[in-house]
């Protein structure tokens, strides 16, 4: 008697109401809106992100990496 029972508890839950609360539902769409961001930043990466030597190279340069060597 008195013990605290896991069923009676899950029933208790509306689920409705836990999913449409801000305390839910804001987090995990910002965290959704970083995860498909990041994975176009992925998708997209060689296209997009270039090394120092390929952003100098693409403006006619030439990169010497020991230049850089301290």
């Amino acid at each position: 008697m008195g013990m605290f029972k896991y069923k009676e508890f899950i029933a208790q839950i509306k689920y409705k109401e836990v999913i449409s609360s801000p305390v839910y539902f804001i987090p995990v769409l910002l965290l959704s809106i970083m995860i498909i961001i990041e994975g176009f930043h992925i998708f997209n990466h060689k296209q997009n992100c270039k090394t120092k030597a390929e952003w100098m190279e693409q403006s006619g340069m030439t990169y010497d990496r020991e230049s850089e060597v301290n």
